[in-house]
């Protein structure tokens, strides 16, 4: 809805900001090399390589509404969640 940026924004900084402080309080913190920020980076981006098929953006849009209007409304039961 129209609080989803907002909700985004606000709560992904608390989220990122609690999770650095808890990093900076351990006393071993975990090695993180460019391979593995390689790595990460290519899973992250991977959905948005080009494929040999492309889908249909107007078919997938359709699908995705079609998902989240029939198991996850408004009143969701955690069987349904699973199954979109």
């Amino acid at each position: 809805g129209g609080n989803s940026l907002s909700d985004l924004l606000v709560f992904g900084r608390r989220a990122g900001l609690g999770a650095s402080e808890y990093v900076r309080s351990l006393s071993d913190r975990p090695k993180v090399t460019d391979e593995h920020i390689e790595a990460a980076t290519t899973l992250a981006l991977s959905p948005f390589e080009p494929k040999a098929e492309p889908e249909n953006p107007y078919t997938l849009h359709a699908e995705l509404q079609e998902s989240m209007n029939d198991l996850a409304g408004i009143i969701r039961k955690e069987e349904e969640l699973q199954e979109v």
